[in-house]
C-alpha cells in the first residue's frame, strides 16, 4: 500500500515545514521534506529462527549489514536515492551460498532508484547492473541446489529449466523494487507526518507472509506515539498488527498451488487445477488447525531530520497443528551508523 494512503487512513497531516517539534496541540510534526545530499547510514541485523511451544530453536539464521542512503536529487514529488550495502556479514549459509560467497556477491551493491513523495519506489535507475548480480547469484545458487538432488529429482528438475524458472522470478524490475522499497520502508514510513499523541490510530496496512512467497496482504493496523518516551528532540511511535487465519491460510493455500503447478510444468506432467486445489486443500487443512501472524515495530524519529535514529520489528507466525505448535520468527533491527 501507498504512504500516502496510510496517511490518508490515519488522518495524518503533511507539511513542508522546514523545522520539526512538538506542538502545543500534544501532536508531534516530523519534518517532511529530506535534502539532496543527505548521507545517512545504518546499521541493520535481521534474525530468525523457528521454535516450537517451549521456545526451542532451531534453523536459526542472522545477517547484518549497513545499509548507507544517499539523496541523489530530492523534488517535490519525490526523490532519487541510492541504496549500498557494506560490512555484509552471515555467519551461517543462506540460500546454499557459504558466508564469503554471500559476503562477495552483496558487499558494496548498490541500488540507485526513484520514489514518490510517500516512498513508494516508482523506477530503477541501474536496473541491468542489478540483474547481472543476482544472475550470478542464481547460479551460485543453482550449483548448490543441483548438487543435493538425487538422480531422479535432478532428472524431473533439470537445471536449465530451474535457472529459468528462478530467474524469471528474482532477475526482474519489479523484484528489485520490492527489495529496495522493503529496505527503505523502516526509514520513510512517517516522512512528513503529524501525530496526535493521545491517539491510537488505526488503518489498513499491507505485509507480506514469507511462508507464502511473500504475499502482499492488508492487515488492520494500531499506530501510536509512545508519550513518555517522545520529547522535542525525537518521537517514539509503535504499531502493532494481528492477521488471523481466515486471512492467512487462503495465502499459504495459493502459494502451494503455485509451486504445486510449476513442479508439474518442469517435470512435464498435468493436472486440472481445481483437482490440485482439492487436494492441496484438504491436507493444509490437517496440517494447519489454525494460523496467526503478528508484527510489531517501534521506531524512534529525529524531529528536525525526519530520518529514524533506531528501529526495530518482530514478526511471529504462530502454526497450530494436530498436536504441535511452530512459531517462525523474523526479527530485524537498525540504528545510525558510523559509517560514511
Amino acid at each position: 500500500m501507498k504512504r500516502g494512503v496510510i496517511l490518508s487512513a490515519v488522518a495524518l497531516v503533511a507539511s513542508v515545514a522546514a523545522y520539526a517539534q512538538m506542538m502545543p496541540d500534544s501532536t508531534v510534526q516530523i519534518v517532511a521534506y529530506w535534502s539532496k545530499g543527505d548521507k545517512v547510514a545504518y546499521d541493520c541485523t535481521t534474525t530468525s529462527y523457528t521454535a516450537d511451544e517451549n521456545d526451542n530453536r532451531s534453523d536459526v539464521s542472522a545477517t547484518s549489514e549497513t545499509r548507507v542512503f544517499e539523496v541523489l536529487d530530492a523534488r517535490e514529488d519525490g526523490y532519487t536515492l541510492r541504496l549500498s550495502y557494506k560490512n555484509v556479514f552471515s555467519p551461517t549459509t543462506i540460500d546454499y551460498l557459504t558466508p564469503e560467497e554471500y559476503h562477495a556477491l552483496c558487499e558494496n551493491l548498490t541500488i540507485t532508484f526513484t520514489t514518490d513523495e510517500f516512498g513508494s519506489v516508482t523506477g530503477i535507475v541501474d536496473s541491468e547492473e542489478c540483474k547481472a548480480l543476482l544472475s550470478d547469484m542464481i547460479d551460485k545458487m543453482a550449483e548448490g541446489k543441483m548438487k543435493e538432488m538425487d538422480k531422479e529429482t535432478h532428472k524431473a528438475f533439470p537445471k536449465g529449466q530451474f535457472l529459468t524458472n528462478l530467474k524469471s522470478m528474482f532477475c526482474s524490475d519489479e523484484f528489485i523494487s520490492l527489495t529496495a522499497g522493503a529496505d527503505i520502508t523502516p526509514f520513510f514510513t512517517y516522512h512528513g507526518a503529524r501525530l496526535d499523541t493521545t491517539q491510537v490510530y488505526s488503518f489498513p496496512q499491507d505485509y507480506t507472509l514469507p511462508m507464502a512467497g511473500n504475499q502482499t496482504f492488508e492487515v488492520e493496523t494500531e499506530l501510536w506515539v509512545d508519550e513518555k518516551l517522545t520529547d522535542e528532540n525525537s518521537a517514539v511511535i509503535r504499531t502493532d498488527a494481528l492477521a488471523t487465519k481466515d486471512v492467512l491460510f487462503p495465502l499459504v493455500l495459493a502459494s502451494s498451488v503455485q509451486l504445486a503447478k510449476t513442479a508439474l510444468e518442469t517435470a512435464g506432467e498435468e493436472l486440472p487445477e481445481d483437482e490440485i486445489v482439492a487436494t492441496l486443500t484438504e491436507e493444509l487443512n490437517k496440517q494447519i488447525l489454525d494460523i496467526t501472524m503478528e508484527v510489531y515495530t517501534t521506531t524512534e524519529i529525529h524531529l528536525a531530520s525526519g530520518w529514524p535514529i533506531q528501529w526495530y520489528s518482530t514478526r511471529e507466525t504462530v502454526t497450530v497443528g494436530d498436536g504441535k505448535t511452530t512459531k517462525k520468527v523474523i526479527e530485524q533491527s537498525a540504528c545510525l551508523s558510523d559509517e560514511e
